[in-house]
């Protein structure tokens, strides 16, 4: 099934980031923290949060692009909107 497929491919790349990128990541999406709760959490600034977060996401983007080819995203894009 292609959800299936699209969490595979999240939880690779997410376990592919560094730790302080991938606790911001979880923090922000998967826990639905503010930036600013996760910044007093973590005992680090908002603009901290922020910068990991940018980072994170671009180093996920070149993560999935290594491992997944751009047809399958295209596709799998595909049927999440539809």
């Amino acid at each position: 099934m292609w959800k299936d497929r699209v969490k595979e491919i999240i939880d690779s790349a997410m376990n592919q980031l560094k730790s302080e990128e991938y606790e911001v990541i979880y923090g922000l999406f998967f826990r639905n923290r503010s930036v600013r709760s996760l910044a007093m959490e973590l005992g680090v600034s908002r603009p901290t949060i922020r910068y990991r977060k940018d980072r994170a996401l671009k180093h996920l983007k070149e993560i999935i692009l290594n491992e997944v080819s751009r047809e399958e995203i295209e596709e799998l894009l595909e049927k999440l909107r539809g």
